[in-house]
């Protein structure tokens, strides 16, 4: 692959220390042979206008999940990036747009056949179960929200009444609620590369609660187990690459695959899965635009299927090139020369 000029896009609120997740993908594009540049912004679109227009590079690699201090406007980044005609990494707006709302995606999962569990959406204001018939507990969380936030151990509710407090809880974060059916067992991540052909699924990851989790909290991916690392729930959690049978690897990377190409998802994505008392897999969302940090998940299950960061980066690189417009160096048709006006009658030949 040529060198590329490529800034890093990511958002940067003005008071927290940079990601490293930006210093590791500029250490490897720029081992790989790469310009890259670090492209901060946070709530200036014109500053993202500006960047791009004087910078014109050839691809941008977009880990921007945010954008004003909120997550839902990471589909506005890439579908700006779209009209700018700059090709960039990742999903597209369709693609985001799907996987962000969990209803649509379940719904869409369900036509494709890839078990998830029965789920109910609370609108804003709306606190009607609707005749619905599901089985408690239930976990309930933010329609739209990602990065574990508006989830406590306070969503998993095991009546009615814990139930509508929650989704108010959920609706005063200004978000509609949806409550799915809980499953208890393993949690699982699968992460997905596309491919020219056809998407790639790697070696199964699980998030694995160790004897310092505290007891009798519920066993969840919750915002203080991932972000809080002074917390008993932050060190009671690791992710290793999972044991599990072929049988049910082959399952996983399979529905995996499935979940991806269902939400019209590109270039990388990370699939959730919960396994049920009986072994049977369940998505239970799919993040598009998963954490490229060498020691998260989705590097880690790279790393196992054997590559390493750099050929991680630089395979995601290769897949947006491949949408990038092809450059011509041929010269551009010459134009005809403008007709020879007509000379002017004179006065007697007229009529």
């Amino acid at each position: 692959m040529k060198p590329q000029k490529v800034p890093i896009l990511f958002y940067q609120p003005p008071a927290d220390p940079e990601d490293p997740v930006v210093g590791q993908i500029f250490e490897a594009l720029q081992a790989l042979g790469h310009k890259p540049t670090r492209f901060a912004i946070e709530r200036d679109v014109r500053s993202l206008l500006n960047g791009i227009s004087r910078g014109r590079p050839d691809l941008v690699f977009n880990i921007c999940e945010t954008f004003a201090n909120r997550n839902i406007f990471e589909v506005n980044v890439a579908a700006f990036l779209e009209l700018l005609d700059v090709p960039f990494t990742g999903s597209g707006t369709a693609g985001l747009l799907l996987a962000q709302d969990k209803a649509i995606a379940k719904k869409l999962f369900t036509f494709h056949r890839v078990p998830c569990p029965d789920f109910i959406v609370f609108h804003l204001e709306n606190l009607d179960l609707g005749g619905r018939q599901l089985r408690f507990p239930l976990f309930v969380k933010p329609l739209r929200a990602d990065a574990s936030i508006g989830i406590t151990p306070e969503s998993l509710v095991r009546d009615v009444g814990q139930l509508l407090e929650r989704v108010r809880y959920v609706h005063s974060l200004g978000e509609a609620a949806i409550a799915e059916e809980y499953l208890e067992g393993r949690e699982m991540y699968v992460g997905v590369l596309g491919g020219e052909s056809r998407p790639m699924a790697l070696p199964v990851v699980e998030l694995q609660f160790r004897g310092g989790y505290p007891k009798g909290r519920p066993r969840i991916a919750d915002y203080t187990s991932k972000f809080e690392k002074d917390s008993p729930e932050f060190k009671g959690t690791r992710s290793v690459v999972a044991r599990v049978s072929a049988e049910l690897r082959e399952r996983l990377q399979t529905l995996a695959v499935d979940a991806f190409e269902a939400l019209q998802l590109r270039d990388y994505a990370r699939v959730d899965f919960r396994i049920d008392a009986n072994g049977n897999p369940f998505v239970l969302e799919v993040n598009p635009n998963p954490y490229l940090e060498q020691s998260a998940e989705f590097a880690m299950a790279a790393k196992a299927a054997g590559m390493e960061y750099p050929q991680l980066v630089e395979r995601i690189l290769k897949l947006s090139a491949l949408r990038a417009p092809k450059k011509t160096t041929e010269e551009p048709e010459s134009q005809p020369a403008p007709p020879t006006p007509a000379a002017p009658q004179s006065a007697g030949a007229a009529g």
